[in-house]
């Protein structure tokens, strides 16, 4: 007998976690964000390794809903500069800067510039930035930011 009630209990996990599961436990969206790297500068040249970390922040989007055109975006994070730098004596580490804007209207207000440096790998720095990022809109929506 006791085997069939594992049976029975497995089986009933297995199928709340398939078909239930997913509405229920999905987390609620905190807005939809587009990321995209910076403008070229002055000079005209754009820094090809700036969608290197667009890319890792897309794939690190958390609880934002990532969207493919900025004009549906609640928010916009722009890559600004990713580069290796000594820090503390570590020779390669990894710093990036982004902003993050909020759309009032048509038009972007400035919300936020995030740095964050880490001594592995730029995909762990991105996966901080947006971390600050989500942490912000939070913050912002409880009454606690700008």
């Amino acid at each position: 007998m006791r085997r069939r009630t594992g049976f029975y209990a497995v089986a009933a996990l297995v199928l709340a976690t398939t078909f239930l599961a997913p509405g229920v436990l999905a987390a609620a969206k905190i807005g939809k964000i587009f990321v995209k790297a910076a403008p070229p500068d002055a000079g005209g040249f754009s820094d090809p390794k700036l969608e290197d970390s667009v890319k890792d922040l897309q794939r690190r989007i958390g609880d934002f809903e990532l969207v493919t055109k900025e004009e549906d975006a609640e928010f916009l994070l722009v890559v600004v500069s990713r580069e290796e730098v000594v820090v503390s004596g570590q020779p390669n580490s990894k710093r990036l800067t982004v902003t993050l804007s909020v759309r009032e209207g048509d038009k972007w207000t400035p919300g936020i510039k995030i740095v964050k440096v880490n001594n592995t790998a730029f995909g762990l720095t991105a996966l901080k930035a947006m971390g600050d990022a989500q942490k912000w809109v939070k913050d912002r929506a409880k009454g606690k930011g700008h």
